[in-house]
Parts: structure tokens; C-alpha cells; sequence
């Protein structure tokens, strides 16, 4: 029991400290604020699956292929985010 409620409450606080970021315009807009904000949500996302989704017990081999899938996801992501990125400046539109 003790293992959810720090979870929860280090979620609350990586919520916090994204809302009064934002709220105080810390840091500048662009790709900063997103790269502060894609980072806490990243971490949000796997505290909670690591203590929600009962991954911390660990049984077997099911909690190394849950991770292999999803670092083959976050990979995806961030491949096809480069992918637009790059069209979009070589367009001239960035």
C-alpha cells in the first residue's frame, strides 16, 4: 500500500511542478516547454504502469516484454516526430 500512495503523490507532484511551469511561463515557449512537458508526462506514464499495472512484482519474463514494446513504441514515436520535423523543414515551413 505504502508503494502506491508515493506514487501517486510523486505523480501529483510532476503534475504540480508542470502546471506552475506553465502557468509561470517557464520555460519559454517552443520546443523547451515541450521537451519539459513530454518528459514528466514520460515519467507520469511509467510510474503508473510500474506501480498501477502491477509491474513491480515482476513475475516472469511478461514485465521484459511489456518494456521491450514499449521502448519499440517510443522509438516509433519519436522516428516519425523526426520524419515530420525534417519534411516540414525542408519545406520551409519551420
Amino acid at each position: 500500500m505504502r508503494g502506491y500512495i508515493l506514487a501517486w503523490l510523486s505523480m501529483l507532484v510532476l503534475s504540480g511542478i508542470v502546471f506552475l511551469a506553465v502557468g509561470l511561463g517557464w520555460p519559454p515557449r517552443g520546443y523547451i516547454l515541450a521537451g519539459v512537458l513530454g518528459t514528466a508526462a514520460l515519467l507520469q506514464v511509467l510510474i503508473q504502469l510500474y506501480a498501477f499495472m502491477h509491474l513491480q512484482e515482476g513475475q516472469g519474463w511478461y514485465p521484459a516484454y511489456f518494456f521491450t514494446g514499449i521502448g519499440f513504441a517510443v522509438v516509433w514515436v519519436l522516428g516519425v516526430w523526426y520524419l515530420v520535423w525534417q519534411i516540414g523543414y525542408l519545406a520551409g515551413r519551420i
